[in-house]
């Protein structure tokens, strides 16, 4: 990977909050061996951003730690590759508005992030593409975060809506890892670079094709977080830790819905109007010219 400034600023402010919160995580797992399995977390950012890197607390299991989770816009332009927009850094362009919400289980192992984006202006915009990213820590108290790894399960979707149709299972981009770099170009990989056999540093990426969003349409993204294995969808992606004391692993999958808005009373009487006039002016001129196939032959 390139590492420009702004990759060099984001490596170094990620290894100050992994230490900080790396020994915070310790304290808390010291005061208690005996944690319920479940998500606890303060409050998201206003685009959806998470994890210690932005300044969130959030522990799942009785041993995992979120870093970071962020979420990613590309939009089909014909615009240059990289231009995705991180929604923890990055606006959106006008009229693309965004929304996001979450609900926790009544059993608090399974976690929903709804992300909707909403079209209000008078254009469509193209090719419109959806990435979530984590990045989850597991057991650093007992081992340090290097010795996880990822597994994909499932089939991917088709796009256009349903479960997600790229996937990426990475190092989150400080040593070796171009997840980050793909997420920002709206273009994961489809491979499992972390398999247990050369556990890592893991971060999970999902992405979803949704097409066009049409004016007055809107695109849903649902994303499950579960601590113990739910899924929704027909794909999914798991972290965990390869060390055998270690109990804990976060699934991740989730679901597109793309809306088209349904056509006014007023446009559909118009559109009604219009296919009566073309399909007597068909008949018309076919009376004319004696089209092949309009008229039956006399007699028959």
């Amino acid at each position: 990977m390139s590492f420009t400034p702004e990759v060099v600023a984001r490596h170094v402010c990620a290894l100050s909050w992994r230490v900080r919160f790396g020994a915070a995580l310790i304290v808390v797992l010291g005061a208690s061996s005996t944690a319920n399995a479940a998500f606890t977390y303060t409050p998201f950012g206003s685009n959806g951003e998470g994890g210690s890197i932005n300044g969130q607390v959030f522990f799942f299991g009785s041993g995992g730690e979120v870093f970071e989770l962020d979420a990613f816009v590309n939009i089909g332009d014909g615009g240059a590759p990289g231009t995705s927009a991180q929604l923890s850094i990055n606006p959106l362009p006008a009229g693309l508005s965004f929304g996001f919400s979450t609900q926790l289980s009544p059993d608090e192992t399974d976690l929903t992030l709804t992300y909707t984006l909403s079209n209000t202006s008078e254009a469509t915009f193209p090719a419109v593409w959806f990435g979530f990213f984590v990045d989850p820590e597991i057991d650093v108290a007992i081992n340090d975060y290097f010795n996880e790894a990822g597994l994909p399960f499932g089939t991917p979707g088709p796009g256009g809506g349903g479960s997600a149709d790229s996937w990426e299972i990475d190092e989150p981009g400080y040593v070796f890892g171009d997840v980050f770099g793909n997420l920002l170009n709206g273009d994961l990989d489809n491979t499992n670079e972390v398999p247990e056999f050369a556990a890592d540093d893991v971060s999970l990426a999902l992405g979803f094709t949704l097409g066009e969003i049409v004016p007055g349409g809107f695109a849903t993204i649902t994303i499950l977080m579960s601590d113990d294995g739910d899924t929704i969808g027909t794909f999914a992606l798991q972290s965990f830790d390869t060390n055998p004391e270690s109990f804990d692993d976060l699934t991740v999958s989730g679901i597109a819905t793309v809306i088209v808005p349904e056509p006014s009373t007023s446009t559909l009487s118009l559109f009604f109007v219009a296919a009566l006039l073309v399909r007597g002016a068909v008949r018309r001129a076919s009376s004319r010219t004696g089209v092949t196939g309009i008229r039956r032959p006399t007699g028959l």
